[in-house]
């Protein structure tokens, strides 16, 4: 058997046709999904989480857990505001929230917390759906990019250091393109 995001399916015959008020159709409806995404989610080996649509923790794997340097425990039925002392500065919470209005969003953030903190990790906030098509909640899927972060800054450091070289020539250069654009000119070029 396949466990994924991939091939899963939203709803229910039986789910869609059971008339319950919204909050206990999405509760219901976020069960069904921890149900069938939790497998997956365990053996994924990336940090992995499921919120709902009060950003309760529902779910949490064993790689978030180790990411974080917590418990179980301190994570369910709780926000986290309530599970972490720092409150981000970055756009996590507006992230959230468009996530919750259905809303796929993949975003960059630092880490504040926990073993990991510093590192930059890719953010995946992809909304859940009830059998009726509400979102119920979001997964929340943690990338590491610290080495593509790092790669970034040796090639501007590098970069730095040859359009200081460049600059300080003395001699006019430029790049024009095909299209005869100027991408590039020195200082002395400039001047």
């Amino acid at each position: 058997m396949t466990y994924g995001i991939a091939v899963y399916r939203y709803g229910t015959h039986d789910e869609a046709m059971t008339e319950q008020p919204t909050a206990t159709r999405t509760t219901t409806g976020l069960e069904s999904r921890l149900a069938a995404l939790k497998p997956g989610l365990d053996v994924l080996g990336l940090p992995a989480c499921i919120m709902d649509t009060d950003q309760r923790y529902r779910y949490v794997n064993g790689a978030y857990l180790t990411h974080s340097g917590r418990q179980l425990s301190e994570f369910l039925g709780r926000t986290p505001d309530e599970v972490y002392e720092r409150k981000p500065q970055d756009s996590r919470r507006a992230q959230m929230q468009r996530a919750l209005s259905g809303e796929t969003v993949i975003f960059n953030r630092v880490t504040i917390e926990g073993p990991r903190a510093g590192i930059w990790m890719r953010a995946h906030y992809v909304p859940l759906r009830d059998g009726a098509g509400q979102v119920a909640g979001v997964i929340v899927i943690l990338v590491d990019i610290q080495q593509l972060k790092d790669a970034e800054g040796a090639l501007e450091e590098q970069r730095k250091q040859v359009q200081l070289v460049v600059d300080n020539i003395g001699v006019p250069m430029s790049y024009i393109d095909r299209d005869w654009r100027f991408r590039f000119a020195n200082q002395p070029g400039v001047d």
